[in-house]
């Protein structure tokens, strides 16, 4: 099998297992996302496979992406609070602003 091919399966692989909800519990923040947590693997697998490295990650080199997209979504989050786009609801749950909202129907 050609290295392009063996990329190509890993990749899918992890894709199927995204889509197939195998990392749902770790989908508890704002803002994460299966395609964040799928791009975030992706990137760390292509910079490997550009440095002449094998078409396939460690279950430790997954988790480090699973931190980096959960680092992500913790940036993101602060600094829509400290920018007032997201509050905190009477439920204790996320939600956009009313200046945010007004900003999305613009």
């Amino acid at each position: 099998m050609k290295n392009s091919e063996n990329q190509n399966v890993f990749i899918v692989k992890v894709h199927q297992r995204i889509n197939e909800g195998m990392y749902d519990h770790l989908l508890t923040k704002p803002f994460m996302t299966r395609e964040l947590l799928f791009y975030s693997i992706k990137t760390k697998f292509d910079t490997r496979v550009e440095s002449g490295g094998t078409p396939i990650l460690s279950d430790a080199e997954i988790k480090d992406a699973i931190s980096a997209a959960t680092e992500t979504v913790g940036y993101t989050t602060s600094l829509f609070l400290k920018h007032k786009i997201l509050i905190i609801g009477k439920d204790g749950k996320y939600e956009f602003s009313d200046i945010a909202k007004r900003a999305l129907r613009w």
